[in-house]
């Protein structure tokens, strides 16, 4: 039999979300955050805030010793522009065993290819244009500087080569 039992997470910058924890089978721990300004969640929606949001969550994960997790078995897994958050993380936090990433979007490498491509940048634009209603406080513009001053994944390249992904 599992025990599962929700935690909500203490709202930081915005940042919402739940903490499931199971007794007895993998997950131990099985987190499902909304980055600010997303989905309900209070603050402004940045591709910053994503990566500093999880941080956080990362950060109460090993400081809440409650919930006794095993600093050397957090893994974290993201998908789409959670792979690019998750990718990020990884080259800056060296306490993570690993992580998944899935089909992650590649903000900084559009934005690289776009400068040379005119239509591929009112394409992008376009893109990110049509998402503004469900994100509070990000504005087009502003979401395409900051995806170009990340840079492509090449750039983290070194900075990821001992995490297990």
């Amino acid at each position: 039999m599992v025990v599962q039992k929700k935690k909500r997470l203490p709202a930081h910058k915005g940042c919402a979300g739940r903490l499931i924890v199971t007794d007895g089978y993998v997950p131990r721990f099985y987190l499902n955050a909304f980055h600010s300004g997303s989905w309900g969640s209070e603050g402004n929606f940045s591709l910053t805030n994503c990566i500093e949001d999880t941080e956080d969550v990362i950060n109460l994960l090993f400081s809440d010793a409650s919930l006794r997790v095993d600093r050397e078995k957090v893994f974290l897994w993201g998908q789409s522009m959670g792979g690019f958050v998750a990718l990020h993380l990884f080259a800056d936090k060296k306490n993570l065993a690993g992580g998944v990433l899935s089909m992650p979007y590649d903000f900084g490498f559009m934005a690289e290819r776009a400068e040379e491509d005119a239509r591929l940048e009112a394409a992008i634009k376009a893109v990110l244009d049509s998402g503004m209603g469900w994100l509070t406080g990000a504005d087009t513009g502003a979401l395409y500087r900051e995806s170009r001053r990340y840079g492509s994944f090449a750039s983290l390249a070194e900075r990821v080569l001992d995490v297990p992904l």
